[in-house]
């Protein structure tokens, strides 16, 4: 499945540089991520980005210790998770 999402993702890439478009890199072959941690930052690079910059660091980022970094982080998660279609069973 891996290499279906970075196989699609090269081919929009190189389609919109066809029509004069620039894309972002949004994946970077994740199946050869050694950590979950590596292949979370090479499967979503720009939901990464949207949601660092968007989210997490509108609210705060990571100032105010590490409790409310983590409930910021958590909270963040959340709201992806809902936004990309997941049920609010998800959120329980």
């Amino acid at each position: 499945m891996c290499f279906d999402v970075s196989g699609y993702c090269d081919m929009a890439i190189g389609l919109a540089l066809m029509f004069g478009l620039r894309m972002p890199v949004n994946v970077d072959a994740p199946c050869r991520a050694t950590l979950i941690r590596d292949f979370w930052r090479r499967w979503h690079m720009t939901l990464s980005r949207v949601l660092r910059d968007n989210l997490c660091i509108p609210v705060g980022g990571n100032r105010g210790g590490a409790l409310l970094q983590a409930r910021k982080v958590v909270a963040t998660m959340l709201l992806a998770g809902l936004w990309r279609g997941a049920n609010w069973t998800f959120a329980v």
